[in-house]
């Protein structure tokens, strides 16, 4: 999101016409240290996929080129409603540079196929090729892992699965990190149909055999050869990592797998509303005697834990034109990550009246995570001075 976007976003939160406020030109973005470009504003040019049919969702669900944004679909969505048909489902997550996810939805147009990417710049590399050679059976969704297969999959949703080389955080320190653990593999059967194929390849001997300890300890899942994994697969794509891998005579390990017909056990994850549209936008009216200087002097970077629910305040950024403070927040709850902006704006008729609540800035899904955001920072308000007083309250308990 560049300056002029902040601007148009901070207007809807003041309700003003014009805007000077200190805030840098290129805000950061950055989850774990990766810078996060915004990737919810419409585009013109998602015209150039004319096979891209008219969807049941919200427009603003839309990135570039047809790509979706994962939090702000329905959860869970609807396939049928994505494609345009009924069709079996094959989903890539992690595609990289793209070169397998293209081939195998060339490989397949009789299934919908759906690659699942975190990082912007693969998402720009196979959005650029759709552009110049179109698939009408692949859609793009820009999610994290776990909050796809959360949230966005449902239940005996999937027909084929791949994933190809994940990171392997070899630090033992980041173990926690990898994408399959036991948790995620329990997620993955779920989301797999009946005798559907699970795909896996990494390169790394040592994840290896950590992955083929937990395929064999989940329930609903087996491997369709006597051995966990293969050194070989005949007629496989070969993507760039791997044909570098392979170069440098390292040893690839392929794992195929399936789901049995047995029921696998239900996997616990928190509740997040279905419905981005429907969902309950958090605000928080407050009546202070204490001016905006005053909150924003007495701001400190700081950092909270309420029920497993990481909230971080990182930053905070004053509106001196029309009166309004925004504080970068980082949300960290079970499977999901956000970096929403929480608004703290005064009234614009009422003096020492405040709203706290959910910027517009990125788009940021109101989960309950955000909400305990919301909640935090109102709380904090309060602590400043004793005639401080919260009179409205609309946040999830």
């Amino acid at each position: 999101m560049n300056a002029r976007d902040y601007i148009r976003s901070w207007r809807q939160i003041m309700g003003a016409r014009r805007s000077v406020f200190m805030m840098p030109a290129e805000p950061s973005a950055r989850f774990r240290g990766k810078l996060v470009a915004d990737r919810s504003s419409p585009n013109p040019r998602n015209n150039q996929i004319s096979a891209v049919p008219a969807f049941a969702f919200d427009t603003q669900s839309y990135t570039r080129f047809g790509t979706f944004d994962g939090l702000r679909l329905p959860w869970p969505i609807d396939p049928s409603a994505l494609f345009g048909r009924s069709a079996p489902l094959i989903m890539e997550i992690g595609f990289g540079g793209g070169t397998f996810l293209r081939d195998l939805a060339a490989r397949h147009p009789e299934a919908n196929v759906i690659g699942v990417e975190h990082s912007h710049h693969c998402l720009s590399d196979v959005e650029r090729a759709l552009a110049k050679h179109p698939l009408p059976n692949l859609r793009l969704i820009h999610s994290d892992a776990l909050v796809t297969l959360g949230y966005v999959c449902g239940e005996a949703w999937i027909d084929a699965l791949h994933i190809n080389f994940p990171d392997p955080f070899p630090k033992n320190s980041h173990v926690d990190r990898r994408l399959l653990s036991p948790f995620s593999l329990a997620l993955i059967a779920s989301r797999l149909r009946p005798g559907a194929a699970l795909h896996i390849a990494t390169d790394v001997a040592a994840y290896a055999r950590s992955i083929a300890e937990d395929l064999a300890a989940t329930p609903g899942l087996r491997s369709r050869h006597p051995t966990p994994w293969l050194t070989a697969v005949p007629g496989r794509t070969v993507t760039r990592y791997e044909r570098k891998a392979q170069d440098r005579g390292i040893t690839c390990h392929y794992f195929e797998w399936e789901r049995t017909t047995g029921t696998p056990p239900p996997v616990a994850i928190p509740d997040q509303p279905a419905d981005f549209a429907e969902e309950v936008m958090p605000n928080i009216v407050l009546h202070s005697p204490l001016t905006l200087d005053a909150i924003a002097a007495a701001f400190q970077p700081s950092q909270h834990l309420h029920e497993g629910i990481h909230v971080h305040l990182l930053e905070m950024y004053q509106n001196h034109t029309h009166h309004g403070l925004l504080i970068d927040t980082f949300v960290d709850e079970p499977l999901i990550e956000q970096r929403p902006g929480i608004a703290i704006a005064e009234h614009e008729h009422e003096p020492h009246r405040y709203i706290v609540r959910l910027a517009p800035l990125g788009h940021p899904r109101p989960t309950r995570g955000v909400h305990v955001a919301v909640s935090l920072i109102a709380d904090w308000v309060s602590t400043l001075h004793p005639d401080t007083e919260i009179v409205y309250r609309h946040v999830q308990s």
